[in-house]
């Protein structure tokens, strides 16, 4: 069993402006007339037009800035089905169970650049991977390189998972129509968000003998249509929330280096098991999802 401790790390630079026409400027030029004062006042409130609105409605204003947050934990149990080894090729098919615990930073309703690093929902998942790892050992010494080895796994992974996710309540803005997601309202609904699907492949290379890892890898994701119940507010409205969270696909390439303690603490050179790992992900193609890069650490504890 393992449990995995992810913290992203986000920065955001956002700024509003208000680029002014032809009347605008006619009406400032005619506001002037009345004071300096009054001028200044109407430039400043066109020119942060945006923030406005949304204090009006509630909002926080669009701001810059960086943080880090701890993600949703995962718990994981791995089983294998088969370990057999060919020459120089170990073959290694894989069960797993997975339990997520809404640990995350949710989306916020309060912020539009609410950047959420957990759903809030509790999820059950189970997969399957099978790897095919090739042994590279390679004595230095007959290149004349005295004492000096190169020993690594080079290892192709291949896996397929599904994720139950646990309907919950959330509280959202309901948008005000088809065209202003934009809201005052705000209420606590019961929210499905339907299971997902993902998909992927990894090359992966550990060198031994120093705990490092390096790898590159491709994932797909699926999900569908998310659900919502209705409320106190008129029923469009409610399906006007589900079509925010419509079926999505995404397509990620990652890059990802890691480090573990785990053959130094079966040695009895290390106290603790754990590993770290860090990654670095890139949507490249999707339906209905964002393609924001992420960087992302982890810390996994065994026991």
């Amino acid at each position: 069993a393992a449990v995995a401790v992810p913290v992203s790390f986000v920065n955001i630079k956002a700024t509003s402006a208000f680029v002014a026409g032809p009347a605008a400027q006619t009406f400032v030029n005619q506001v002037s007339k009345s004071g300096v004062y009054s001028a200044n006042e109407a430039a400043d409130k066109m020119n942060n037009a945006i923030n406005e609105k949304l204090s009006r409605l509630g909002y926080q204003p669009i701001a810059s800035k960086s943080f880090a947050a701890l993600g949703d934990i995962r718990l994981v149990n791995k089983f294998k089905v088969l370990d057999k080894t060919t020459g120089s090729f170990n073959h290694l098919l894989s069960l797993k169970a997975e339990t997520t615990f809404p640990t995350g930073q949710t989306q916020s309703p309060d912020d539009l650049l609410s950047i959420p690093v957990g759903d809030g929902l509790w999820d059950m998942g189970a997969g399957v991977a099978f790897d095919e790892t090739l042994a590279i050992r390679s004595d230095m010494s007959r290149e004349g390189f005295s004492g000096l080895n190169f020993n690594a796994d080079l290892r192709l992974n291949v896996f397929g998972g599904y994720v139950a996710q646990l309907p919950a309540t959330a509280e959202v803005r309901l948008p005000t129509s088809a065209t202003d997601s934009l809201s005052a309202d705000k209420e606590q609904v019961w929210r499905d968000f339907g299971d997902t699907v993902q998909t992927g492949t990894s090359l992966t290379l550990d060198i031994l003998g120093t705990g490092f890892t390096l790898g590159a890898g491709y994932m797909f994701q699926y999900m569908p249509k998310s659900s919502v119940s209705n409320g106190a507010f008129a029923e469009e409205r409610y399906r006007l929330l589900e079509d925010l969270y419509p079926e999505r696909s995404l397509h990620t390439g990652i890059l990802m280096a890691g480090f573990s303690t785990l053959d130094f603490f079966r040695a009895k050179k290390f106290p603790l098991p754990f590993q770290t790992n860090i990654s670095y992900s890139a949507p490249f193609a999707g339906r209905n999802t964002t393609t924001n890069s992420m960087f992302q650490a982890e810390l996994v504890l065994f026991f």
